[in-house]
């Protein structure tokens, strides 16, 4: 599964929030950068959050094909 997550690189990180490119990656929608967001706003827009969700509905879908 993949997930997408638009945004904008910036070249002067901001933030102690997260690791890797977190303090330099401004998300879509957003004036701040992943390193600078709420634990739970970062969780909300993730691209890993967003892989998870399709993951559960391709699994629930082959769980619903076997019933």
């Amino acid at each position: 599964m993949h997930g997408w997550m638009h945004g904008d690189v910036i070249t002067q990180p901001r933030g102690e929030n997260g690791f890797g490119y977190d303090p330099i990656f401004t998300p879509a929608g957003h004036t701040l950068t992943l390193g600078e967001l709420d634990s739970e706003v970062k969780v909300g827009i993730s691209h890993r959050s967003k892989a998870l969700h399709l993951a559960k509905i391709l699994i629930d879908q082959i769980k619903t094909q076997r019933s």
